[in-house]
């Protein structure tokens, strides 16, 4: 089966921020690509011996916008909302991202994202007392019991 084309299905997170002037702009973020998204899973390793700078970090997050930004005047609370916007856009969800974006607080943006992610426990979810059954294994073998 083809799937439709990435462009199709994924457009760029594009934030409006206003600059120094007033004047409210948007920034489009770039995807961030293989490389470097390898380069952020491989730094977050302590032992692998790779360390990002901040610029690093921003070049890959935030691309191009983050200079855009920086000539605008905008404040560094807004470019940091940005670069932890995008962080969520990669590392959990859209939606997640929104949130963020939206309430520029991780514990409501968790709180948002949960509510619209998490669905009502289904009926195979529980004993016959109402209590809720452990998670299963994930390791593919069965628990031993007593």
């Amino acid at each position: 089966m083809k799937f439709a084309s990435w462009k199709k299905v994924y457009d760029p997170i594009v934030l409006p921020i206003e600059g120094a002037d007033g004047v409210e702009r948007e920034y489009t973020l770039p995807v961030v690509n293989g490389v470097d998204g390898n380069l952020l899973k491989v730094a977050r390793d302590p032992e692998s011996g790779v360390t990002l700078t901040n610029d690093d970090v921003y070049r890959i997050y935030l691309g191009d916008a983050h200079k855009q930004m920086v000539e605008d005047g905008v404040s560094a609370r807004a470019i940091s909302r940005a670069l932890i916007t995008a962080q969520f856009d990669l590392e959990v969800n859209r939606d997640m991202a929104q949130a963020y974006w939206e309430s520029g607080d991780v514990p409501k943006a968790t709180a948002a994202w949960l509510s619209r992610s998490t669905s009502t426990p289904s009926d195979d979810s529980t004993d016959a007392d109402g209590t809720t059954k452990p998670p299963a294994s994930t390791s593919g073998t069965k628990r031993r019991r007593k």
